[in-house]
């Protein structure tokens, strides 16, 4: 009896060690995301800095460095259409005319959003005005 009891008990043990499935982390697209940005318009330039903050309001934060050395800081608002996240930006340390910028990337709730690019919408410091990509963005936990 000692000996059917061990057994039993020793299969249940084995069966919810078993059993047992690591699941993985699932990241809300709110939180601090950093990463890089390219320009199309200056391919010889090195990749440079870039962060979001997504607000669970439906606002965000940027903080991108540009290529003059200057950190520029916009703020705007943010959707997320199934996996499709799209920001339209103003910066709010430029004078006299901030720059208004848009932005699409692909988020994975695994911490990461790629396929990423960027456009100007309104550059008064540029005739054409400015395109480009950024790196895959890791959220930052």
């Amino acid at each position: 009896m000692k000996r059917n009891t061990f057994f039993t008990l020793l299969i249940f043990i084995f069966t919810l060690v078993s059993c047992k499935k690591d699941h993985p982390v699932i990241y809300p697209v709110e939180g601090l995301w950093i990463g890089t940005y390219t320009v199309d318009q200056y391919p010889n330039q090195s990749p440079l800095f870039y962060s979001f903050s997504v607000k669970p309001d439906g606002t965000i934060l940027t903080e991108s460095k540009g290529g003059d050395g200057v950190s520029y800081y916009s703020e705007g608002i943010w959707t997320l259409t199934g996996d499709q996240f799209s920001f339209t930006i103003k910066t709010i340390n430029v004078a006299p005319s901030p720059i208004k910028q848009s932005g699409k990337l692909t988020f994975h709730n695994s911490g990461k959003m790629t396929n990423g690019t960027w456009e100007d919408i309104e550059n008064p410091y540029t005739k054409t005005g400015n395109t480009g990509k950024f790196s895959t963005m890791n959220r930052v936990n």
